[in-house]
């Protein structure tokens, strides 16, 4: 494989144009739109639509793994995302209620 079509089939991977409108890529506006669960669920789907049909591609079967892989890296993220993430503003702090025993009820 030249490194020409090896550059051009992980531009299609990574970052494909139609993929696009503007500045906003489709990725986003999908992650935008989901929660948490939702978003990993749809990535989940995403890897193995890819994995799963890849055999069957005959012209370029390793674009549909690479692919996948693309969807994998993007499900990790969410990961590392959620664990950097930290509450920035009173009202995402948890409230924790204590009931006080003296007080009635």
């Amino acid at each position: 494989m030249s490194g020409k079509k090896t550059r051009k089939t992980l531009d299609e991977v990574n970052s494909p144009p139609h993929y696009a409108k503007g500045d906003v890529e489709c990725i986003e506006a999908i992650k935008a739109s989901m929660t948490l669960e939702a978003y990993r669920g749809y990535l989940k789907g995403s890897i193995q639509k890819y994995v799963w049909r890849y055999e069957n591609k005959n012209d370029e079967p390793e674009k549909h793994l690479q692919k996948a892989r693309w969807f994998l890296e993007k499900l990790l993220d969410t990961f590392s995302e959620a664990s950097q993430k930290t509450p920035s503003k009173p009202s995402e702090q948890p409230t924790l209620y204590v009931k006080d025993s003296k007080s009635p009820s």
